[in-house]
């Protein structure tokens, strides 16, 4: 009996260091996917977005999304890396949201977890303001252009 206890000790031991090879040729794998899985839209033309990724708009603007920890954060820089906007609440993932950037470069934010924003671009000084609405905006309250896109949050 202690023969047989030994026994199954050395096999999952033996187990043990197999799993361990197969965690090291996985990790590096696992880590390759990850980040394979950005996604990236060159020339982008605004619009809506709906999942993480970086979208280029026009060489001008680039839009970071990503899911960190189930909320959905945000950021818009100019091309060389200055911070333009953030997100300004954490919305979850878990949740409705999509962001839309329209043809002023003003960025509008839907989510039915904290309800709808907009950064309103001023066209003279390109500085951002930020509007939050106390209600779910309306298919009267956006652009034409963005109720076609994303009429399922309407």
């Amino acid at each position: 009996m202690l023969e047989l206890y030994g026994r199954r000790i050395t096999m999952l031991q033996g187990n043990n260091h197999s799993m361990m090879k197969r965690l090291l040729i996985l990790l590096p794998f696992s880590f390759f996917l990850l980040l394979s899985c950005t996604h990236t839209v060159k020339d982008w033309s605004g619009g809506s977005i709906t999942k993480p990724g970086n979208y280029i708009y026009k060489d001008s603007l680039v839009l970071q999304v990503e899911i960190e920890n189930s909320l959905v954060e945000f950021k818009m820089t100019d091309v060389a890396g200055n911070e333009i906007v953030r997100n300004k609440y954490d919305f979850s993932d878990f949740h409705k949201w999509a962001l839309y950037l329209d043809k002023d470069k003003s960025l509008w934010v839907f989510s039915s977890d904290i309800g709808d924003g907009l950064w309103k671009r001023n066209p003279e000084t390109n500085q951002y303001t930020y509007i939050g609405f106390d209600h779910h905006l309306t298919r009267g309250e956006v652009p034409k252009d963005l109720y076609t896109d994303l009429e399922e949050f309407f």
